[in-house]
């Protein structure tokens, strides 16, 4: 992961957002190989979320990413909370915050469907390796498809190492 995506990371993470690590960055961070340029999360769009994510944003001036004029990020944490998804460009990266990842669901599924990893010292969810696999199959894109192939990679390996030594 690049060290632009875990200097995110750790600023959410110390604010208090709530968010599960989907996408690129949560295959990597389970072990695929490929680089990803940007962050993707699920989280709650609460005015409570929201206020902490502007914490961390705001100093890195988010922009709105597919806007034609790319206009700042709003200030209030209830207009915030009124998005669906937000695709921001900041000073260190993409950030992309969604309200659900299809096909697991909203932030609660994915808070099911996630386990908790380290980054740099810090506690992070993110998606299980068959919740990250079924995610990208349902996503369709090549890229998805490449990186499905490189996380049943890593599944098979991480299966050949909990398997019992054989005692013959």
């Amino acid at each position: 992961m690049s060290p632009n995506n875990v200097e995110l990371l750790t600023r959410l993470g110390d604010a208090g957002f709530e968010m599960v690590v989907i996408g690129g960055a949560a295959a990597v961070l389970q072990g695929s190989p490929l680089v990803t340029a940007d962050l993707d999360v699920c989280s709650p769009f609460t005015p409570e979320n929201m206020r902490r994510l502007l914490t961390v944003v705001g100093s890195l001036n988010a922009k709105f990413r597919f806007h034609p004029k790319r206009p700042p990020l709003p200030t209030d944490p209830m207009e915030l909370a009124r998005f669906r998804n937000l695709n921001l460009a900041t000073d260190l990266g993409d950030l992309d915050v969604l309200s659900e990842v299809p096909p697991v669901g909203g932030y609660a599924d994915a808070v099911k469907e996630s386990e908790v990893t380290t980054v740099n010292g810090r506690s992070i969810a993110i998606l299980k390796l068959d919740t990250l696999i079924r995610v990208k199959e349902a996503a369709g894109r090549i890229k998805d498809r490449l990186g499905v192939l490189h996380l049943d990679s890593v599944r098979k390996r991480k299966r050949n190492q909990q398997k019992p030594p054989d005692d013959r």
